[in-house]
């Protein structure tokens, strides 16, 4: 599973970044569902959680991980790191923590630096961090990059290179084989990719572009790299965002959800809202249980 962060489907018609900067997002359609190359299919998915005002990203991850309406429970979209009442929701129920305690092998692998001593003091951790530290994960480090079990969030390493780790620089085609490898032995994986959100605050579509080229690299790699008649991918969203860059806000667009492997037209056109993505894995995984 990637949880690409900030990307929506701008209508028809429209000139948009996401649609140009990739063929995998070109056949994209607001309203109804698309082949994807590559086998996949993708379908448009509700993110406003039938909420009023503009989803955001706390309570978009929290659905898209535990299959809660978020919004509904808060009353409003909340953005950026998860509040107290939706920290008790992710620490109780949420993919990678269910998924292990049913026995099975489910990882969120993305790394991370030593965190800075203000976000350790305020206890700022996304969504994506509670559900895996309630699962009894340690997160992943620079080490677990270097030994090939954890991608940064930015997949390619140019901004831990910037910023003087000694780490390879890899292609976005390289990092998605990489992935395809760590994905392999396990049940369940999670990787988070947010830089697109970033870019699309900047609303400057050339970069916009750059960042979805990228992107589409590396889905390219992953999807060359992983057997898709046993394994499934889904690509989903919280919220759009880059797809508009005539606004630096987020937008009220639908997400793509996209899937390729064993049944991807029928596990896509169950996600017609964000919150469906938990019952999308496990139908994946043949597990029709709910969470619990």
């Amino acid at each position: 599973m990637l949880l690409v962060d900030g990307i929506g489907i701008a209508p028809r018609g429209a000139r948009d970044p996401l649609r140009e900067g990739s063929p995998f997002f070109a056949p994209l359609h607001p309203h109804e569902p698309s082949p994807l190359p590559g086998g996949g299919w993708a379908v448009p998915t509700r993110a406003d959680l039938d909420v009023q005002g503009l989803p955001q990203s706390a309570t978009g991850h929290t659905a898209l991980l535990t299959g809660v309406n978020a919004a509904k429970v808060l009353g409003r979209h909340f953005p950026g790191f998860p509040p107290p009442t939706l920290r008790s929701i992710l620490a109780t129920t949420n993919l990678l923590r269910t998924l292990n305690q049913w026995g099975l092998r489910a990882r969120y692998i993305n790394a991370y630096r030593p965190l800075h001593p203000t976000v350790r003091r305020r206890r700022l951790m996304s969504a994506t961090t509670l559900a895996a530290r309630s699962s009894g994960q340690r997160l992943r480090g620079l080490e677990d990059i270097r030994e090939g079990r954890a991608l940064h969030h930015d997949f390619t390493n140019t901004l831990l290179i910037l910023q003087g780790e000694d780490l390879p620089l890899w292609r976005p085609e390289e990092a998605g084989r990489r992935l395809a490898c760590i994905a392999a032995p396990l049940d369940f994986t999670l990787f988070e990719y947010f830089l697109t959100d970033l870019v699309g605050h900047k609303a400057d579509p050339l970069r916009a572009r750059q960042e979805v080229h990228k992107l589409g690299r590396f889905l390219y790699g992953l999807l060359e790299e992983t057997d898709l008649r046993e394994t499934t991918v889904i690509l989903c969203s919280d919220h759009g965002n880059l797809e508009d860059p005539s606004v630096r806000t987020h937008t009220q667009n639908p997400v793509p959800t996209m899937v390729w492997g064993p049944q991807a037209d029928a596990i896509a056109r169950m996600v017609d809202s964000i919150e469906r993505i938990p019952q999308a894995v496990l139908k994946a995984l043949s597990r029709q249980d709910r969470l619990q």
